[in-house]
Protein backbone atom coordinates (compact mmCIF):
# COMPACT_ATOMS: atom_id res chain seq x y z
CA UNK A 1 0.00 0.00 0.00
CA UNK A 2 1.08 3.65 -0.15
CA UNK A 3 3.60 4.85 2.36
CA UNK A 4 0.95 6.78 4.29
CA UNK A 5 -2.80 7.20 4.35
CA UNK A 6 -2.70 10.86 3.28
CA UNK A 7 -0.83 9.92 0.11
CA UNK A 8 -3.30 7.12 -0.61
CA UNK A 9 -6.35 9.32 -0.03
CA UNK A 10 -4.87 11.94 -2.37
CA UNK A 11 -4.29 9.28 -5.02
CA UNK A 12 -7.91 8.06 -4.74
CA UNK A 13 -9.14 11.65 -5.01
CA UNK A 14 -6.96 12.31 -8.05
CA UNK A 15 -8.26 9.17 -9.79
CA UNK A 16 -11.88 10.05 -9.00
CA UNK A 17 -11.33 13.63 -10.21
CA UNK A 18 -10.09 12.27 -13.52
CA UNK A 19 -12.63 9.48 -14.00
CA UNK A 20 -15.89 11.19 -12.92
CA UNK A 21 -16.03 13.51 -15.96
CA UNK A 22 -15.83 10.44 -18.23
CA UNK A 23 -18.99 8.99 -16.73
CA UNK A 24 -22.05 9.13 -18.98
CA UNK A 25 -24.46 12.01 -18.43
CA UNK A 26 -26.02 11.73 -14.99
CA UNK A 27 -23.54 8.96 -14.23
CA UNK A 28 -21.74 10.82 -11.49
CA UNK A 29 -24.34 10.17 -8.83
CA UNK A 30 -23.10 9.72 -5.27
CA UNK A 31 -23.96 6.00 -5.31
CA UNK A 32 -22.03 5.36 -8.54
CA UNK A 33 -19.07 7.43 -7.40
CA UNK A 34 -19.01 5.37 -4.21
CA UNK A 35 -19.10 2.20 -6.30
CA UNK A 36 -16.04 3.33 -8.25
CA UNK A 37 -14.31 4.40 -5.03
CA UNK A 38 -14.89 0.95 -3.54
CA UNK A 39 -13.34 -0.67 -6.62
CA UNK A 40 -10.28 1.53 -6.20
CA UNK A 41 -9.96 0.58 -2.53
CA UNK A 42 -10.35 -3.11 -3.35
CA UNK A 43 -7.62 -2.85 -6.00
CA UNK A 44 -5.34 -1.12 -3.53
CA UNK A 45 -5.94 -3.89 -1.00
CA UNK A 46 -4.72 -6.27 -3.70
CA UNK A 47 -1.50 -4.23 -3.99
CA UNK A 48 -2.49 -2.34 -7.16
CA UNK A 49 -1.52 1.07 -5.83
CA UNK A 50 0.05 2.97 -8.71
CA UNK A 51 -1.97 5.83 -10.12
CA UNK A 52 -2.14 4.09 -13.49
CA UNK A 53 -3.37 0.81 -11.97
CA UNK A 54 -6.05 2.56 -9.93
CA UNK A 55 -7.13 4.60 -12.94
CA UNK A 56 -7.40 1.42 -15.03
CA UNK A 57 -9.60 -0.20 -12.37
CA UNK A 58 -11.80 2.89 -12.15
CA UNK A 59 -12.08 3.10 -15.94
CA UNK A 60 -13.09 -0.55 -16.17
CA UNK A 61 -15.77 0.01 -13.52
CA UNK A 62 -17.13 3.06 -15.37
CA UNK A 63 -17.33 0.93 -18.52
CA UNK A 64 -19.23 -1.73 -16.59
CA UNK A 65 -21.62 0.89 -15.21
CA UNK A 66 -22.19 2.27 -18.70
CA UNK A 67 -22.89 -1.20 -20.09
CA UNK A 68 -25.35 -1.91 -17.27
CA UNK A 69 -27.18 1.36 -17.91
CA UNK A 70 -27.32 1.13 -21.70
CA UNK A 71 -27.18 -2.57 -22.35
CA UNK A 72 -24.29 -2.01 -24.79
CA UNK A 73 -20.96 -3.75 -24.68
CA UNK A 74 -17.62 -2.57 -25.96
CA UNK A 75 -17.86 0.93 -24.52
CA UNK A 76 -14.55 2.04 -23.14
CA UNK A 77 -13.61 5.18 -21.32
CA UNK A 78 -10.13 6.53 -21.19
CA UNK A 79 -8.54 9.73 -20.13
CA UNK A 80 -7.79 12.34 -22.71
CA UNK A 81 -4.23 13.56 -23.14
Amino acid sequence: MCSNSTEFIRRITDVLDEIIPTMPVHGGTPALIERVRQCIIKAAAEEQVSYEALLAVASAEVSTISQERTGHEGTSFSRTP
